[in-house]
């Protein structure tokens, strides 16, 4: 049986029958070390000659190969550092089940302001973290992008990324898909709701409308603010990844691409004489392998290894390259500083669910309903995740009255809950779909835009372990207010009709390391239960962030690395700021947009503009077309 499937002996009770039955289904897919073998041992050994090399394969990453690679003259290596994706992760329900697993890097954060250390799961399979997020997908906000540009990064305002969020999508929604100038309707990436709702979704949508927030169609649109139902990177019940959806449909059909899992980056090779990328070293599953990159290496490795690959090849700041022992090759001192993320907390606004809880739902034999359901047809509470359908975007009273961008985004999540309190099995390693059988509801009121920044340093004793990251997590006076407002803001839920109707029940314990005589949901109780919960979102950018000067960024307005040439940074490190949302969609438009910058510098432009390549206006082969996915039965 997997190693997902087990029940811990301090917990005898906790693995219901229910339970049980789920990590056996889990065990039958075959999701284990040796799966994973079978599948990525298919993987051919790399040329030593590429035209391009594309390090990382997640979000941006593969974006950029399958943009490259739709001309046949360039050949194109894709270098992933974990296994294939696995096939379970299409299921939503389960989008929560790879946490902690060998598809997951699993860092730790070092502690330092607010953070008091803490896992910050970021995606290790093809794929990278839209393998293993939550799947929501999210453009931020208009005014995010013209700030980018005002900060010099010509280029990057909302008129000139709205194209290539238009690009890379094709969106199922009706209201959405007809407005045509805002959406996409033919790209590799499908984005549409979800095929199931469960009773609480209407419920929490009418609560929010209630306190006073306009409902919004669309929140990837012209506006954000209000409550909504969003939208995610799926198709009929079934996840998208990036893998899924750029990579995967060409992998039989495109000679010229070379995916290559299982091959973690050592470092890019740099001619210190002429300051030129000319390859990659990896160590792949023949052994350590250098690949040469004649036009460019692109680096796609995240916020927290993109700047450790950078310092690893010799681009960083010499002191701290010197007491790793790496030999400088160029002194960049912004390498991995102004590491940003959303911010949220470990005490969640938390609501008692009684009429409409779906744990009412947590039998045997209704997991076995549910599953059948999904197997006929990917129908279902599986298809979904649960409330998670449900968020708020609103501006606050204390931030800047001229930034039109909202400060707070409310995430809601189910959670099911032991009847004394607290989680069911906190230290279970079978998996925990709560997200679709829960009795609780809560609400991480998540700040968007804080000022505080963290950096990321390697580890001077074992550099090419995982890197040392920093989050100094702290907020000034109107950050705090902030964010208290988006607490208070949503306790009020527990006013509404809607929330009364359905035996929704606010639930404000004492919080252990607040004074006593805080009055449970006063504003002294939400600021103590955001002090002492601080976390990440998972939104980690801005360690080579854009910019026009080398003194405060790793890369210019192209993407290309300051001082260096041949070598791109394309990924979510490179934003200069935050955008209002998740960052995966706009990590996608950054791949996007950097594969079309690098097509200008290599390749012709068409009558609009835009990079042209031979194929490069063909569609991608239909779900019959594209070679199948493996199954268990096949592995």
């Amino acid at each position: 049986m997997s190693s997902y499937a087990t029940c811990p002996a301090a917990y005898p009770t906790a693995c219901t029958p229910a339970s049980l039955f789920t990590a056996l289904v889990i065990s039958a897919f075959g999701f284990n070390q040796r799966s994973q073998k079978a599948i990525t041992s298919l993987a051919p050994a790399p040329d030593v000659e590429y035209d391009f090399i594309v390090v990382g394969a997640g979000s941006a990453g593969c974006v950029v190969a399958s943009r490259l690679s739709e001309n046949p003259k360039w050949k194109v290596l894709l270098l992933e550092a974990g296994p294939e994706e696995p096939p379970l992760t299409v299921i939503p329900a389960f989008n929560r089940l790879f946490l902690h697993t060998e598809v997951d890097w699993a860092f730790q954060t070092q502690p330092s302001g607010l953070d008091r250390g803490q896992h910050v799961p970021r995606g290790r399979s093809m794929g990278g973290s839209s393998a293993i997020n939550g799947m929501l997908y999210s453009r931020g906000n208009p005014a995010d992008y013209d700030s980018w540009e005002r900060m010099g990064n010509y280029g990057w305002g909302y008129k000139d990324v709205l194209p290539f969020f238009k690009k890379s999508e094709t969106n199922h929604d009706l209201t959405s898909a007809a407005d045509t100038k805002l959406h996409g309707r033919s790209g590799p990436l499908d984005v549409s709701h979800f095929p199931f709702r469960d009773e609480n979704v209407p419920i929490l949508v009418d609560a929010f409308k209630q306190t006073g927030l306009p409902f919004n169609k669309d929140h990837t649109g012209r506006v954000q603010e209000g409550t909504t139902v969003l939208q995610f990177t799926q198709r009929d019940g079934r996840r998208r990844s990036a893998n899924r959806a750029f990579i995967m449909p060409w992998l039989k059909l495109r000679p010229n691409l070379t995916v290559q899992p299982l091959s973690p980056a050592r470092r890019v090779i740099i001619n210190p004489r002429t300051k030129r990328a000319v390859g990659v070293e990896f160590d792949g599953p023949h052994g350590r392998r250098v690949a040469r990159a004649n036009k460019e290496v692109i680096v796609s490795a995240g916020a927290l290894q993109s700047p450790q690959i950078l310092m690893l090849s010799g681009v960083g700041e010499r002191e701290q390259l010197r007491a790793a022992g790496i030999a400088t090759v160029h002194d960049l001192p912004t390498v991995g500083k102004h590491l940003k993320d959303h911010l949220t907390t470990e005490h969640t606004v938390n609501f008692t669910v009684t009429r409409t809880a779906t744990a009412r739902l947590d039998t045997l034999p209704q997991r076995l309903a549910d599953y059948s359901q999904y197997l006929d047809g990917n129908h279902g509470p599986l298809s979904a995740t649960g409330v998670r359908q449900v968020a708020a975007f609103f501006r606050t009273e204390h931030q800047d009255p001229a930034d039109t961008r909202p400060y707070i985004h409310v995430e809601v999540i189910g959670q099911l809950t032991d009847p004394n309190g607290g989680s069911r099995c906190p230290n279970c390693t079978y998996p925990k779909e709560d997200s679709i059988w829960y009795n609780q509801l809560r609400f991480s009121p998540v700040h968007l835009h804080l000022r505080y920044a963290g950096q990321v340093r390697l580890n001077t004793t074992a550099p090419l372990a995982k890197p040392l990251v920093y989050l100094n997590i702290s907020l000034e006076k109107e950050e705090m207010l902030s964010w208290v407002e988006g607490f208070r803001r949503v306790a009020e839920l527990n006013g509404t009709a809607a929330f009364r109707e359905a035996g929704i029940i606010l639930d404000a314990p004492p919080i252990a390391g607040c004074p006593a005589h805080v009055e449970p949901a006063s504003d002294e109780y939400w600021e103590c239960a955001g002090r002492l919960g601080a976390k990440t979102w998972g939104h980690l950018t801005g360690t080579c962030r854009m910019g026009v000067r080398p003194e405060d960024s790793v890369v210019d307005p192209e993407l290309r690395v300051h001082g260096i040439r041949g070598l791109r940074v394309v990924d979510a490190s490179v934003m200069p700021d935050l955008p209002s949302g998740n960052t995966n969609g706009p990590t996608i438009m950054i791949g996007e947009k950097g594969a079309d910058l690098i097509k200008r510098a290599h390749c012709c432009r068409n009558s609009e503009g835009g990079a042209h390549s031979e194929d490069a206006d063909k569609e991608a082969p239909t779900d019959k077309e594209a070679p199948a996915e493996p199954t268990a039965a096949a592995l």
